[in-house]
């Protein structure tokens, strides 16, 4: 985990809370309604792009703001929100390597893409905000030592704080611009996962298997499904193939029941493959498909 610390103020239940983070696995524990959806949210805002908190979070006349610092760099981020552009925090994305947000809903159908290259591949999703018409530019990246607590004072700002707010994206590089490009290649919906999506990208990468002669693309679907057996103890899943049907194509797995497509499969078991795919799957295309993906770093926050 290189994030080493979030702070957040006037979102949520939240006035101001700064949270410390272990260098691996953080789990937050708490009653409902005691904000954990909250600084997964806060902690989505600056890590993935693109992603947005939703304004249900924002408290009422007050201007949220989060914060964050990384553990190995001496680097401070924080915005206020809602903002539009993330392009000049590329660099600060960069330290993170790949990043994903695996959200609470997950929903399941008996989708069957009708080609390789039917519908739910190659749709792109930009996570937009405006607030009251007015799209709110702006960045800062300043040394983590020069971090002061009292910055945040009742929502209130100095004139030194604000000046970031309409900052353009004129000062963006051709290299910034690349690795957001490669953040967006991979993007679902900030609020569900959908087995649209997951099954698609699966009849896609074996498709592509098979077209450029390439094993590493079905390397990648093999090594999701295993890790989800890894979770699900007692219960081991196979990727097998795609098969076809008179409805369309689909994934189809071995299971101790057989071999079953993902929506013949308990609604726990899809629910697990539909994430575990969705982070492997993401991780893989960002990273290029290495033969390494294991030790390729990445933040990936799960409600």
């Amino acid at each position: 985990m290189p994030i080493k610390s979030l702070s957040i103020s006037w979102l949520g239940p939240f006035k101001h809370i700064t949270l410390d983070f272990d260098s691996r696995v953080n789990v937050l524990i708490g009653p409902n309604n005691c904000g954990k959806t909250t600084i997964l949210m806060a902690l989505a805002e600056m890590c993935i792009h693109p992603f947005s908190v939703p304004e249900r979070f924002f408290r009422s006349g007050k201007r949220p703001k989060v914060g964050i610092s990384l553990r190995d760099e001496d680097i401070h981020v924080e915005h206020l929100l809602p903002w539009v552009t993330r392009s000049a925090d590329a660099k600060f994305l960069k330290h993170l390597g790949y990043t994903d947000f695996v959200p609470a809903l997950r929903e399941n159908t008996a989708f069957r893409p009708k080609s390789p290259l039917g519908k739910g591949t190659g749709e792109r999703e930009r996570v937009e905000k405006t607030r009251r018409g007015v799209a709110i530019h702006g960045y800062r990246v300043r040394p983590a030592e020069s971090y002061d607590p009292d910055f945040y004072q009742e929502g209130e700002y100095s004139k030194t704080d604000m000046e970031f707010i309409e900052k353009q994206e004129s000062d963006v590089t051709e290299e910034d611009e690349k690795e957001l490009r490669r953040r967006k290649t991979w993007v679902s919906r900030p609020s569900r996962i959908t087995d649209e999506e997951i099954v698609s990208k699966i009849v896609e990468l074996d498709y592509r298997a098979y077209r450029k002669n390439d094993y590493r693309y079905r390397k990648v679907i093999s090594l999701a499904a295993g890790i989800a057996s890894e979770i699900m103890i007692g219960f081991p899943v196979t990727f097998d193939a795609i098969e076809e049907n008179g409805r369309g194509l689909f994934p189809q797995f071995k299971t101790p029941d057989g071999k079953l497509p993902m929506d013949k499969l308990s609604q726990g078991t899809q629910s697990i493959l539909q994430w575990v795919y969705h982070l492997v799957l993401g991780m893989a295309e960002y990273y290029g498909f290495p033969s390494d993906l294991r030790g390729k770093k990445g933040v990936f926050i799960i409600d």
